[in-house]
């Protein structure tokens, strides 16, 4: 559900989106989006976070292969 959330953050951005858009969307209920995350803007640290953690981790690849 994290990256179908990171997907829309990206495409659309998320100070427009609602959380009843998210929802529809996902085809969930907003109390499954509420239990990933209490708040939207904590949706949208969650899935940031991740994106970068996935960054860093492409970082200490790349950099493990030219060692």
């Amino acid at each position: 559900m994290l990256t179908s959330l990171e997907a829309i953050f990206l495409e659309e951005g998320f100070s427009t989106v609602t959380v009843d858009q998210l929802a529809k969307r996902l085809k969930c209920s907003k109390r499954t989006l509420y239990e990933i995350a209490p708040t939207k803007q904590d949706m949208v640290i969650l899935v940031v976070e991740g994106w970068l953690a996935r960054i860093r981790r492409m970082g200490r690849v790349a950099a493990l292969e030219q060692e």
